[in-house]
């Protein structure tokens, strides 16, 4: 059918090698490799692997198991990701002999983003002298801190390498693996880098390369393509013949087959909509957005089998979204359990049931979801005939165009449910009760039903995504840290582009947020400061400013709030295009910068005082979603807003307070345009002769995101956010209630949990708790914590985000 226009590898430039297949290892299958090694270097020795993660096992301890050796329960060794437990989801290399445990060394981060594949290094040297260069873990070409909890003695001999049989997938007692696995090296006597196994493309992704390199006696490399059979999906195509044993894996064509297309590149095969043609990361269920009491509904093979099995209701989404005006999409499932309430249908992304879709299972019924977490039965409708017959085959397809969701029973229309009109991204959703479940194909297998994708219509997996318009995040948001030195003149440089607006944070000691923009500039010497949590007038004369903007940073004077000896900072850059204007589009004449390619404009006029309404041009060339004004020449509030609001509703950026109602005496209760934004007279944002400065913004797919969701106060299991990206940046406020403004980002927390927050309505140092704790992700974000200021119960959120890499391109972190 000719549907999809293929790319090369993950992103441009640098190697085109693909990974074309992956190994799905099922805990309920008790899938394992197994091989006896010969003797081999016990002190030094190198595996690196790509890895789709999927949650915890199913055996008795829940610990997925990478590489182990030793049966003996007391003499034993091996490297696992962690399921249980306080250490649940770290990275994790342990070693005893006779009973003794003598290594124990495990990653700082925390492993849950199962919507994308990454890479793994343990790199092993006993023989260092630096006790901490005897075990290195590397994540995407990137080195992790790591918990030396019983540092390995200088010259151990670990259990890893020993004459004794070695198992991939499993461990002792009986843990079994949850996970997709690509792309397994061995390397035997050498303790290697990132970058013999892989690089970074021209827009910063870290991709696989070809290893050239040697293996050493036990080395081997899976690569996982040849799935003729169970014997030949595990041999060795490092030249060494050190093939592995499978068992408990199926190749032959259906559910149960293990050797799947899902593949940390994507390819380059032209897809025919049939299903299993093309390499690439896949969609499947997201364990972290279930919403039942206890994660009731089990996920299985490789995450899309869905099985409910308690009385308690659950709701899953895909790890893929569907924009709106983006076309067709199509999967479908088969019927494994149609003795419960079983439904499906698509969801918002605003991490609850509102704006949902589902068809009902046995009851033939369907109906639009509504408020809350918990599908209301009572708003069903009559409609289809359902899906009470197990080996039915089930086809979706979701018009994101029209708002219309069709199903298919056996290839027959069964019933096609309109009005799903909402300008959100919906995701494919499962809601299940009282048992039920099916078997889910999103394309990474060949399709059971034969034809029923539509042409034109899209499958669910990175490599069919549409290219997006900003590859890499930081070419237009980036952030950077120092350590104050109070000299004058400081450079703060490497930023991807020259900066525009600056936001400083002073981390280590309080002091108010301060914001600076090549619009208003410089005035003798210094950019004028604004502070983020205070009504102040603009500063023209302050040394706690920028003294220059530079090509790829700026230069500090050496105030407290920017660069006092000792202190520590951050500061947040935006890049609003090359040149300032004049924008001649609304009833006020206005001074822009511009980048419409990503979205922002700085926006600087003189209010006229009109009681009757004004207009002022944004130069965005599309409709703002967020709106950040401040008047320059007097003492007033910031005002914020987000277009989830009506024309009379703010936020104050400098309080915590809640939505201010009836507020048009600000925006003339008047929307704003693609050209344009309405004001009446008002201190805040039009008074006569007052200078006044905006910061508009307007959502790119793939770089930034706004929207809403409302809080559960659920301990670490909080909304999870799609995006569509993998998060840089991340400012979250309450709209229904008085909580903080809080912001997170990736570069002052590089690993999951990010805890640690600064506010910019106050002038309080960063701080760190894990009542506040959340998740970056490769396609979005995870609240973990319980409060207030990002998920009490019902309490209502919005949020604005900037992204690293689209989530085409994103690793799991």
């Amino acid at each position: 059918m000719g549907m999809h226009q293929m790319l090369g590898p993950i992103g441009g430039g640098a190697s085109d090698y693909v990974i074309e297949r992956s190994l799905r290892f099922n805990p309920a299958d008790s899938a394992n490799l197994t091989r006896t090694f010969s003797s081999g270097n016990r002190r030094t020795f190198t595996l690196s692997y790509w890895i789709k993660e999927c949650g915890k096992g199913l055996s008795p301890s829940n610990n997925p198991h990478i590489l182990w050796s030793g049966p003996d329960v007391n003499t034993r060794g091996g490297i696992v990701h962690r399921g249980t437990g306080s250490d649940a989801n770290e990275l994790y290399i342990f070693n005893q002999a006779g009973g003794t445990t003598n290594c124990q060394v495990w990653t700082n981060s925390l492993h849950r983003d199962f919507g994308a594949w990454k890479h793994i290094i343990w790199a092993i040297d006993t023989t260092q002298s630096t006790a901490t260069y005897r075990v290195r873990v590397y994540i995407n070409g990137v080195e992790e801190t790591l918990n030396f909890a019983t540092t390995p003695a200088q010259n151990l001999e670990l259990q890893i390498n020993v004459n004794q049989e070695h198992r991939i997938g499993r461990g002792t007692p009986d843990d079994y693996g949850n996970y997709y696995l690509a792309e397994t090296h061995f390397i035997d006597g050498q303790q290697l880098t990132p970058t013999s196994f892989g690089e970074y493309d021209d827009d910063n992704n870290w991709i696989p390369k070809r290893f050239t390199g040697t293996y050493g006696t036990n080395g081997f490399f899976l690569n996982f393509e040849d799935a003729t059979n169970t014997t030949t999906i595990a041999e060795d195509s490092s030249g060494n013949s050190n093939d592995f044993t499978a068992n408990n894996f199926s190749v032959t064509a259906g559910k149960t087959n293990d050797s799947l297309l899902d593949s940390p590149s994507n390819g380059s095969q032209s897809d025919t909509g049939a299903g299993g043609e093309v390499s690439g990361n896949w969609a499947v269920w997201n364990p972290v957005s279930s919403r039942g009491f206890d994660n009731t509904s089990s996920l299985k093979n490789g995450n899309l089998d869905v099985q409910n099995t308690t009385t308690t209701y659950d709701n899953l989404v895909a790890t893929f979204g569907m924009p709106s005006n983006t076309g067709s999409y199509y999967w479908e499932f088969e019927v494994t359990d149609n003795s419960g309430n079983f439904h499906i249908g698509v969801a918002k992304t605003s991490a609850n049931l509102d704006g949902s879709v589902f068809v009902g299972g046995v009851a033939g019924t369907w109906g639009f979801g509504n408020s809350g977490y918990r599908w209301s039965e009572g708003t069903f409708a009559t409609g289809g005939a359902g899906f009470a017959t197990n080996g039915m085959i089930v086809s979706i397809v979701f018009n994101s165009n029209t708002g219309v969701m069709s199903l298919y029973r056996n290839g027959t229309l069964d019933v096609s449910i309109t009005g799903i009109t909402d300008d959100a991204i919906y995701m494919p959703a499962v809601y299940t009760r009282s048992s039920g479940g099916a078997s889910f194909n999103f394309g990474q297998r060949p399709f059971q039903q034969s034809g029923a994708v539509p042409s034109g219509a899209k499958l669910l997996c990175s490599a069919l995504l549409s290219a997006p318009t900003i590859a890499e995040g930081s070419q237009y948001f980036d952030a950077k840290l120092w350590t104050g030195n109070s000299s004058n003149n400081r450079t703060i440089s490497g930023y991807n582009f020259s900066p525009d607006l600056v936001y400083i944070k002073r981390r280590s000691a309080n002091y108010g947020g301060i914001m600076m923009d090549t619009v208003r500039g410089l005035n003798n010497g210094h950019a004028g400061t604004l502070y983020t949590n205070s009504t102040a007038a603009e500063d023209t004369g302050s040394t706690s400013s920028i003294l220059s903007f530079n090509s790829d940073g700026f230069n500090l004077g050496t105030d407290g709030g920017i660069n006092y000896s000792g202190s520590t900072y951050v500061g947040w850059s935006w890049d609003a295009g090359s040149s300032t204007s004049t924008n001649y589009d609304g009833s006020i004449n206005s001074q822009v910068r511009v980048n419409q390619s990503s979205g922002f404009s700085i926006t600087a006029y003189t209010g006229n005082g009109s009681s009757s309404g004004s207009t002022v041009g944004h130069g965005l060339g599309a409709v703002p979603d967020l709106l950040i004004i401040k008047s320059r020449g007097t003492s007033y509030s910031w005002i914020v807003w987000h277009n989830s609001f009506t024309a009379k509703q703010l936020l104050y950026l400098n309080h915590n307070y809640a939505i201010q109602n009836n507020k048009d005496d600000h925006f003339n209760n008047t929307l704003p345009t693609n050209q344009v934004f309405s004001l009446r007279e008002s201190p805040a944002v039009n008074s006569n002769g007052t200078n006044f400065i905006c910061y508009a913004f307007s959502m790119i797919p793939g770089y930034s995101a706004t929207g809403t969701y409302t809080g559960n106060g659920n301990n670490n299991r909080g909304p999870f956010i799609y995006l569509g990206f993998r998060p840089a940046f991340l400012m979250v406020k309450s709209y229904t209630h008085a909580e903080n403004w809080v912001i997170y980002d990736s570069i002052r927390g590089p690993i999951n949990p990010i805890n640690n927050v600064l506010r910019p309505n106050t002038d309080n140092q960063e701080t760190s708790t894990d009542e506040r704790k959340i998740d970056f992700l490769s396609n979005g974000f995870n609240i973990r914590g319980t409060d207030g200021n990002v998920n009490a119960s019902s309490k209502s959120y919005f949020y604005v985000a900037f992204a690293e890499h689209p989530f085409k391109t994103a690793r799991a972190r």
